[in-house]
């Protein structure tokens, strides 16, 4: 039987809009200012390589593993 491949657009999604929520809770205390700013930064990145890897999977080219 094969192995499925996890379904990594549902789970960026997922995370990506807990993440959101979370940091339009997060009270802008000077103690959680640097946790947003790495959490936001994050966010970030990872919409990047989402971007990066939709582009390369619509040009016909496997997205890289990163």
């Amino acid at each position: 039987m094969m192995e499925r491949e996890p379904n990594w657009k549902s789970m960026y999604m997922t995370l990506v809009g807990k993440v959101n929520e979370a940091l339009e809770l997060l009270p802008l205390f000077p103690e959680n200012v640097k946790i947003y700013n790495i959490l936001e930064a994050a966010m970030q990145d990872a919409e990047e390589i989402y971007i990066r890897d939709s582009d390369l999977d619509t040009a016909g080219e496997a997205p890289e593993n990163s």
